[in-house]
């Protein structure tokens, strides 16, 4: 029966994350610029993937991890996902699978704390990228190019995120805690540029959410 449940569960689990992909190329194939798809991949990616504590295992994770990192590392070499690609120096497709198995790998026995991590990484992550692209003036450069509006709204978004975390979940407000982990992982994020936040803030977002909830 446990197998039966497994198998049931990979199976919705990699229709969802190719539902995925494909409402994403299909996106871009009728015309929407591909920084909003990579975005729309992100969030929705990042969402399925919160319901792996749910329904899957530690080892369905892994093996989902393992199986995208190499679907998107033969994307990059062919060209056949469109909707995902990135410049030469960007590595942030390839880095999402993998952060995001790490941190499964890390905080899986801390479901809660997993989960504010990935909703950060999945929401947060692209709110300051479109913030900073739209609207950012003041840039700067650590390990790849970031606005101080991005880092602002991120922070924001990390904030929002775990006070609605905190809510769900019932967990007594406490506004230094949040406010010292939501500062922590906007300077996390600031300090990754060139897609290689993907591998750090998955797990950064649950060790900082496993410090107060």
């Amino acid at each position: 029966m446990h197998y039966m449940n497994e198998m049931y569960a990979a199976t919705v689990l990699l229709l969802c994350y190719s539902g995925v992909f494909a409402a994403a190329e299909a996106l871009f194939r009728f015309g929407v610029a591909r920084e909003f798809s990579r975005k729309f991949a992100h969030v929705f990616g990042a969402g399925v993937t919160m319901l792996l504590p749910f329904y899957g295992s530690l080892l369905l994770a892994g093996i989902f991890g393992v199986l995208f990192t190499t679907v998107i590392l033969a994307a990059r070499k062919y060209g056949f996902i469109q909707s995902i690609r990135e410049g030469p120096t960007a590595y942030g497709s390839v880095l999402f699978p993998i952060g995001l198995t790490l941190a499964c790998v890390l905080f899986w026995n801390d479901p809660l704390a997993l989960l504010a991590g990935i909703a950060i990484f999945g929401l947060a992550d692209p709110v300051a990228a479109i913030v900073g692209g739209s609207f950012g003036k003041i840039h700067y450069d650590i390990s790849g190019p970031k606005t101080l509006e991005g880092s602002i709204a991120f922070f924001a978004a990390s904030v929002t995120v775990f006070l609605v975390v905190m809510s769900f979940a019932r967990v007594d407000f406490r506004i230094f805690p949040l406010i010292a982990a939501s500062a922590f992982l906007a300077l996390t994020e600031g300090s990754f540029g060139n897609g290689k936040d993907n591998l750090i803030l998955p797990a950064a977002g649950a060790f900082a959410a496993s410090l107060f909830l």
